[in-house]
């Protein structure tokens, strides 16, 4: 393996740890209804179709938003995945 691929090889690993991390915050929220919200968003659904979907108003969507950032951001757990602290990468 020449250097490029092992460089391109180290990339892919980073993203790989990128993705497990980002698809497991799902499970570090506490109500059922942010889940639901990051999910949503995850599969790439607009603001607007996230309300529609749960039945409830933009503003009201966007202080969920504001919830999810704010639980996935607190925490730790998170961060060490994020950035492969304490775990084997």
């Amino acid at each position: 393996m020449d250097i490029r691929e092992q460089k391109q090889y180290e990339r892919l690993k980073g993203y790989k740890r990128k993705v497990v991390a980002i698809e497991s915050a799902g499970d570090f929220l506490d109500k059922e209804i942010l889940k639901i919200v990051y999910d949503c968003i995850l599969s790439g659904m607009t603001r607007k179709q996230i309300a529609i979907h749960l039945e409830i108003s933009v503003d009201s969507l966007d202080k969920l938003r504001a919830e999810v950032k704010s639980q996935i951001g607190s925490n730790t757990t998170f961060s060490e995945l994020l950035h492969c602290e304490n775990f084997a990468c």
